[in-house]
C-alpha cells in the first residue's frame, strides 16, 4: 500500500511516498536524524559559526517600502495566482510572518489595485489550490497558507 507523508522541521521539509514500510519502520530515525540536524545547527550559531540573522531562522528586515503592488510589478503578475503569490511574499517577507490567512491574503490582493480585479477573489479558493498542488506554498492549517522553503528562498534572494 502506498502512503504519503510531508514533515517540516523549521527549515527542514521532507515528503515520502511510498510503502507503509518505511514509516512503520525508520520514520522516527528520520524525525530523530532532523530534529538532532537542528540542534547542531544551533549550536554552530550559538557558538559564533559567522552565520548572519538569515542562518539563525530570521529573516533580514527589508528596509525598503516594498507593497504588494511593487512586489507584483518585479514579479508581472497577470493572474489570480501570480497576486496570491505577490500578497503572500508580501506579508511574509516585509511584515515578517510565517503564515497568513486566507483573509490577510484577500486584504493584500485588494490593496494591489493595478492588479486586483474581483474574479481573483473570488477564485482565491482555486488559486490557492494552484499553488499548493504545485509546491509553490504549503497549507499550514484549514486557512492558513506560507511559502514553501523553495519560494521563500527564490523571494528572499529577489526582495529580501
Amino acid at each position: 500500500m502506498s502512503e504519503k507523508i510531508k514533515i517540516k522541521l523549521g527549515q527542514f521539509e521532507v515528503e515520502y511516498e511510498g510503502t507503509d514500510v518505511f514509516i512503520q519502520k525508520d520514520l522516527s530515525k528520520l524525525v530523530e536524524s532532523l530534529i538532532k540536524l537542528i540542534d547542531d545547527k544551533k549550536e554552530i550559531l550559538s557558538a559564533g559559526g559567522g552565520a548572519d540573522s538569515d542562518a539563525a531562522g530570521k529573516r533580514k528586515k527589508n528596509t525598503g517600502k516594498l507593497t504588494t503592488s511593487s512586489i507584483s510589478a518585479r514579479l508581472k503578475v497577470s493572474t489570480g495566482p501570480d497576486l496570491v503569490l505577490a500578497a503572500l511574499t508580501k506579508l511574509v517577507i516585509v511584515d515578517q510572518r510565517n503564515t497568513a490567512s486566507r483573509k490577510e491574503i484577500t486584504s493584500e490582493m485588494r490593496s494591489a489595485t493595478e492588479y486586483f480585479n474581483i474574479g481573483y477573489a473570488k477564485n482565491l479558493t482555486g488559486a490557492l489550490s494552484t499553488l499548493v498542488k504545485s509546491g509553490v506554498i504549503n497549507k499550514a492549517s484549514a486557512t492558513e497558507y506560507s511559502l514553501s522553503s523553495e519560494k521563500l528562498a527564490e523571494m528572499e534572494n529577489i526582495f529580501g
